[in-house]
């Protein structure tokens, strides 16, 4: 279990005080509005109140570009889960993505788990090679850790034209990224990812609290849909494929979201990089 540092325990207390201190969220201009819920609290926000309060890179994708887009991600694997999430996804045809800490790729069955989620094209993007807080380190340090990864995954995938551009597309491990973090993500040709929807399943660890949270902020979207505010109703979320209760929420949730009218894309459709391949 990865405790996550201070910036992303702050979180919460960040969300409370986002709901005491709503006129704040109305100075971003409402076309960059998306919800972002994390740990059970939900507010409207931006990536500049991001960068503004956390200091956080303006270039940091949150949302999706296009409404009603959902990301479904999963960090941290491969994971002996993999088999039985990949089942549940290909029954109900939807594509993921999956965030892979490089260093798993030494183990030859994580290898093979990784070969399965790219066979059923799933968008494979890059969680650093040991799951680092990126802020920590020197810039060499940071490089190292997102080349070692793209460069394991191009040797057990194969090099491709696809998996060049999604084996640079980086999820800072504990959402953790700043400015140097940034310089290095753009002088090596990276874009950072984080996300707008934490049900916090790595420390709860239950299936039906994934789903009441999931519930939780389509709800919150639909009723702030109703206000004269306009805002981005994309969803691009946070899960963990180590997670037993996240893995067998998965089946739930699937109907749930796209009762709601979502379409589900890889992240690279989502940030605006390459369209999602049927099923």
């Amino acid at each position: 279990m990865r405790n996550p540092p201070l910036a992303r325990r702050g979180v919460i207390a960040l969300m409370i005080w986002l709901g005491a201190n709503a006129s704040v969220q109305a100075d971003a201009s409402s076309s960059s509005l998306f919800s972002y819920c994390s740990d059970g609290q939900c507010g409207m926000v931006s990536g500049e109140f991001w960068h503004e309060h956390r200091g956080m890179p303006l270039e940091l994708h949150f949302a999706c570009q296009d409404d009603h887009s959902y990301a479904l991600t999963f960090d941290d694997g491969p994971s002996s889960n993999y088999p039985l999430l990949l089942e549940t996804l290909r029954r109900h045809a939807v594509k993921a993505t999956f965030f892979v800490v490089g260093s798993n790729l030494n183990r030859p069955e994580a290898q093979d788990w990784l070969r399965a989620a790219h066979a059923d094209g799933h968008f494979i993007a890059n969680h650093s090679w040991t799951h680092a807080d990126l802020t920590s380190l020197d810039k060499a340090a940071i490089y190292e850790e997102l080349e070692q990864t793209r460069q394991k995954i191009l040797e057990v995938l194969g090099n491709s034209s696809e998996l060049e551009e999604s084996s640079r597309v980086v999820r800072p491990p504990f959402g953790s990224i700043n400015a140097e973090v940034q310089s290095v993500l753009g002088e090596h040709g990276y874009q950072g990812v984080r996300w707008n929807a934490d049900r916090y399943d790595w420390q709860h660890q239950d299936s039906q609290k994934v789903v009441e949270r999931l519930v939780q902020q389509l709800d919150y979207i639909a009723s702030e849909s109703g206000r004269d505010q306009e805002f981005n109703r994309s969803f691009l979320d946070l899960n963990h494929d180590w997670v037993d209760g996240t893995v067998g929420a998965v089946d739930a949730m699937i109907p749930l979201i796209k009762a709601r009218g979502y379409r589900f894309v890889s992240v690279g459709e989502c940030i605006g990089q390459m369209p999602t391949e049927p099923f």
